[in-house]
């Protein structure tokens, strides 16, 4: 059984030091450090840290009183979480299926370290696979007349189960900066290609009318912007002249899956920070 453990994740800028410091109180207060990770942005003087240590007291608001002083000595921007903690998650879907099942089996088999809390759809395409999974499924419908009383509804749905973190498993919709708001950098999309390429409708038969080499999936954060929130991961595989564009579709649909998956083992492993419209990814 894996002992309690506490995971920080921090930047600042950087100033001698820094490192010393959290080391040091993390060991006075007896943690035994199990990982530590750092990246120096020469460009803009950021320092961002990743420490995960093996503690007896294994509660986060113990430890963010140990260290909150080094915190706030450095100005630091901060995540900290205790073993016990798990993201509380929504997954929002349309009627493609692929994307959702495969976080479903994944966390079946207790592959992602999270608690599922309840799948939300513009249709009822998919209430089947919520029962499947023994899981609560919420219909949100939209009137294209009135948009945000959908999103004030979803937001109410989501709001009353405590959710910290939504996965958009192919949901087809674009969300409001209004609904961003309440979840800043939380909110985790699977794009169907390798971004920046073929943005919009049907981008498989984009690239094969191209004649284009390799396909991809993009996995990133939502913005404001479309499609252009920070990255986390991406995947690619090569095609040849030979391919047809149901071909291109199914290989594209397996990337998806492989590269969701990818973002959110990273993501709730606490290995991602957000900087500006880019990630800093610990390995």
């Amino acid at each position: 059984m894996q002992k309690p453990h506490i995971t920080l994740l921090a930047s600042c800028t950087d100033q001698l030091g820094i490192i010393a410091a959290l080391t040091h109180t993390i060991s006075q207060h007896h943690g035994d450090i199990l990982h530590l990770e750092q990246h120096v942005d020469a460009e803009d003087q950021q320092l961002f840290i990743r420490i995960q240590w093996h503690t007896t007291h294994a509660d986060q608001a113990t430890w963010a009183t140990h260290l909150d002083p080094l915190f706030q000595t450095y100005h630091m921007k901060t995540q900290l979480y205790d073993s016990n903690f798990k993201h509380r998650i929504a997954i929002l879907a349309s009627k493609e299926e692929h994307c959702l099942y495969d976080v479903l089996t994944r966390h079946h088999s207790h592959e992602l370290n999270a608690e599922l809390v309840l799948i939300a759809s513009n249709h009822t395409t998919l209430a089947p696979i919520a029962k499947q999974f023994n899981l609560p499924f919420e219909h949100c419908p939209i009137e294209q007349s009135d948009h945000a009383k959908q999103e004030a509804h979803l937001l109410n749905i989501l709001k009353n189960a405590n959710i910290d973190t939504l996965v958009l498993a192919r949901y087809m919709q674009i969300l409001s900066p209004e609904f961003l708001t309440h979840y800043p950098e939380r909110i985790i999309n699977i794009h169907h290609s390798f971004l920046p390429a073929f943005s919009g409708a049907k981008p498989y038969h984009q690239a094969w009318k191209r004649g284009v080499k390799i396909i991809g999936a993009t996995s990133h954060f939502v913005t404001e912007a479309l499609d252009n929130g920070p990255i986390i991961t991406q995947s690619v595989t090569p095609i040849s002249h030979q391919e047809t564009v149901d071909a291109l579709i199914q290989l594209g649909r397996n990337l998806e899956k492989i590269t969701l998956s990818e973002a959110l083992h990273l993501y709730l492993a606490h290995k991602v920070l957000v900087h500006d419209q880019r990630t800093i990814v610990f390995k």
